[in-house]
């Protein structure tokens, strides 16, 4: 009686955890799975008890179920570090070997936890990280880290385009109208930006007037087409604009082909953004406020 008690308890137990939790015997037939399990999959138990856990698919594969079993029979624990989504959630999972007291093997508990808030939470905090909090373009921090990967990886042939955008007067418009107002322009570029390029280019603000635009699969006379749509767009929104100045980039464009010149990449679009910059205040020498703001304002 009182063991039949004890085993009623820890049903109940198991069943009112939010933990998954399913058994299995030495040859992987599952004889128990607590409420949780079966509701996250959205199973009965006539559908899960009696069936082999390798032809249920659980984990992954059938070869991988039955090597994780072998580990198990050998009293091995399994940390599955694979997540698995099952009907919009994710889950982790670790299984147990179960040992009976003369330490012989008689089956495995597979415990599945769902992370998905924490999935969440991370992808959150990831996106916080990766993102300018001005422009919702990429920052600075994960434009190092896109580079450090492509540089580790990066394969002959492969074809990257790195264009620098630079806005001129920035300071200008910041000293006569105030840091709205150059937040606005900011703001104004990036829109730019992003209208003018693939949806598979990744654009970033790496300073407070610098930005790049890194583009994979094109070559050089692509980049100068995206520059001429950069400027076009520019040229318009100065014509029709209802601001006391104008938007005005320098730019540079690289590309590389090997590993040798990836990493001289940045440095060759930003010394080409240098001279376009140089030649635009060049041709505004003695112009007041080399024309950034309207004459007459």
């Amino acid at each position: 009686m009182r063991s039949s008690i004890a085993g009623e308890l820890a049903n109940a137990i198991l069943d009112s955890l939010s933990i998954g939790i399913l058994a299995c015997d030495e040859n992987g037939d599952i004889f128990y799975a607590n409420k949780a399990f079966l509701k996250a999959r959205k199973l009965s138990e006539d559908k899960l008890i009696g069936r082999n856990i390798i032809g249920c698919h659980m984990l992954d594969n059938k070869t991988r179920i039955s090597h994780i079993l072998e580990d198990v029979r050998k009293g091995i624990k399994v940390d599955v570090e694979k997540i698995l989504s099952i009907n919009g959630k994710d889950f982790d999972h670790v299984i147990h070997p179960i040992i009976d007291i003369n330490g012989k093997y008689r089956g495995l508990t597979l415990i599945s936890c769902d992370i998905s808030r924490e999935t969440r939470i991370r992808d959150h905090l990831r996106a916080i990280a990766e993102t300018d909090v001005l422009t919702g373009l990429y920052n600075r921090l994960y434009f190092n880290r896109i580079m450090e990967d492509m540089g580790k990886d990066f394969q002959y042939g492969t074809s990257v385009l790195l264009v620098m955008v630079d806005i001129n007067g920035l300071k200008i418009i910041n000293d006569m109208l105030g840091h709205l107002e150059g937040d606005f322009i900011i703001r104004k570029c990036s829109q730019i930006l992003r209208k003018s390029v693939r949806k598979e280019d990744l654009l970033f603000r790496i300073g407070g007037d610098e930005f790049v635009i890194l583009m994979k699969n094109t070559d050089l006379k692509e980049g100068k087409v995206v520059m001429e749509r950069i400027r076009a767009q520019c040229e318009e929104w100065n014509n029709t604009r209802g601001k006391p100045y104008g938007l005005y980039l320098s730019m540079g464009v690289s590309s590389a082909i090997t590993a040798a010149e990836f990493k001289t990449l940045l440095h060759r679009a930003d010394q080409a953004m240098y001279w376009d910059k140089k030649e635009f205040y060049a041709e505004r020498e003695g112009i007041i406020h080399y024309g950034i703001m309207r004459q007459g304002d």
